[in-house]
């Protein structure tokens, strides 16, 4: 019997030119400016050269106001003591639900009944529910209705309900906002004393509970993508905001010479990638960084993807981390992304929400707008109530128990 020749064919090799973030000494893209400079710091020692860190002035992620898809926030921080709140019960409810109810300080961005159709519970069982949670999480003042309820949720964990400060917020709420706090005065028999000494106690709360939870960042755009003289978007890579690397201008042959081209090839190679990143989402949301008034193109991760060459899980990490100056402001590279329903691929979600409110404004239901936008109509409803808007009544009102589509 003649066995056939084994022959071992060589392994395919990655090509470089294609993905060069392969040859990124540990995973370069994803660093920050700050983690960046350490790295380098890390890989120069013991070669005659300098790392100097960015001189451009980072920016706060707080002032910015813009939610970072990826970012840890409330939802991490919040996750185990929502899972772990006795007062849940049975309540079948995932808890990451719960908290995507909450707004950056940590009060609820939908009213209840909006509340309880988006979870699928009835009105009584959210608001029992709600007031566990309330009871329960830390620090008090999580998942209020509104502004007076949370300080007052605080001060009845402080030992104060009741208390001047207490009755301030329940009797006197009008005069708080209309600024009218003499009347109140006169109406509870207070002497300006009184009144002060409330205030102050009312001050020492905080109004955003949900903000100490998760810790303030910094970032550093790499990159701007602004509308340049011709009409079109100017990709250009921010070197303020890089690291820059010195050294000698007669540099020792050999072993020294070879790690530092090394170090400069691998930096020259991030930030080539990062402007070909910000040139392929300006070819494709030209109209929305040239435009303030424009939605954002359709444009997903596996799009994307086949126009750089890069993986989409290298993506995905990459456009969080990545920062450019636009017409709109400062934003993460993440946010050119626009993901659509999967019925209506070209359809994107800034779109949706301006017909959706035109849809308001015309009293149309939700039948007839999804059947004019060809989508579901439990999609319609479930995106109506997350952007907050309640039909007329020739709209009727939503369906009890109406989740969130599936296929959005």
């Amino acid at each position: 019997m003649t066995w056939p020749e084994l022959r071992q064919e060589p392994r395919p090799q990655p090509s470089l030119t294609q993905r060069p973030y392969l040859w990124l000494q540990g995973n370069w893209l994803f660093l920050s400016p700050e983690d960046l400079t350490e790295s380098l710091r890390s890989l120069a020692r013991g070669l005659p050269a300098v790392i100097r860190p960015p001189q451009g002035r980072p920016l706060s992620l707080d002032a910015l106001g813009v939610d970072l898809p990826g970012e840890a926030g409330l939802e991490e921080a919040l996750h185990s003591q929502v899972a772990s709140c006795p007062g849940l019960g049975q309540d079948p409810t995932p808890p990451e639900l719960w908290v995507q109810l909450l707004g950056p300080r940590g009060l609820l961005n939908v009213s209840p009944a909006e509340g309880a159709a988006l979870l699928g519970l009835p009105p009584a069982s959210f608001l029992r529910n709600l007031e566990a949670l309330q009871a329960w999480a830390d620090p008090p003042g999580l998942f209020a209705r509104d502004l007076q309820e949370c300080l007052l949720l605080q001060l009845r964990r402080l030992g104060r309900d009741p208390s001047d400060e207490a009755t301030l917020l329940r009797e006197g709420r009008e005069d708080l906002e209309g600024g009218t706090l003499k009347h109140f005065c006169q109406v509870q028999d207070w002497d300006p004393g009184r009144l002060e000494a409330a205030l102050a106690a009312l001050r020492r709360l905080d109004p955003a509970p949900g903000r100490g939870l998760v810790p303030t960042r910094t970032v550093r755009p790499e990159l701007s993508l602004l509308p340049g003289s011709d009409g079109s978007v100017d990709c250009r890579l921010l070197r303020e905001h890089q690291p820059r690397v010195e050294w000698a201008s007669d540099l020792p042959a050999g072993e020294t010479d070879r790690r530092l081209r090394e170090l400069l090839l691998h930096l020259g190679l991030r930030s080539r990638t990062l402007v070909r990143l910000g040139l392929a989402l300006a070819h494709r949301q030209r109209a929305f960084l040239l435009d303030s008034a424009a939605p954002r193109a359709p444009l997903g991760l596996r799009t994307l993807s086949d126009d750089t060459g890069i993986s989409p899980s290298t993506l995905s990490r990459c456009l969080n981390q990545t920062w450019a100056q636009t017409l709109r402001g400062t934003l993460p590279l993440a946010f050119l992304l626009a993901r659509s329903p999967r019925r209506r691929p070209d359809l994107d979600y800034d779109t949706l929400e301006a017909l959706l409110r035109d849809a308001q404004e015309k009293g149309l239901p939700d039948r007839r707008v999804a059947e004019a936008l060809g989508l579901p109509r439990r999609t319609v409803t479930y995106h109506r109530l997350r952007l907050g808007l309640v039909p007329s009544n020739r709209a009727g009102t939503a369906r009890p128990g109406a989740r969130g589509p599936h296929e959005s």
